[in-house]
């Protein structure tokens, strides 16, 4: 049994740290829903697109999207 174990909020001082957390020159090409997608693929290339995705730490894979 653990005894004496807090669970808090665990939020971080962020105005400690010197360098900026988010950058003021954020763009949708640099910090939006495209910037994650990592591979395009044909709907007829899905089974490319899951063994892409099944090895996503060998292929950089974040999102793979399919399109017709």
């Amino acid at each position: 049994m653990l005894a004496h174990v807090y669970f808090g909020p665990g939020q971080a001082e962020w105005r400690n740290h010197p360098d900026p957390i988010i950058p003021d020159d954020i763009s949708p090409e640099t910090f939006g829903p495209t910037a994650l997608i990592a591979h395009r693929l044909k709907l007829s290339d899905v089974e490319k697109g899951y063994k892409i995705f099944k090895n996503a730490a060998e292929t950089d894979a974040l999102k793979v999207v399919l399109s017709a």
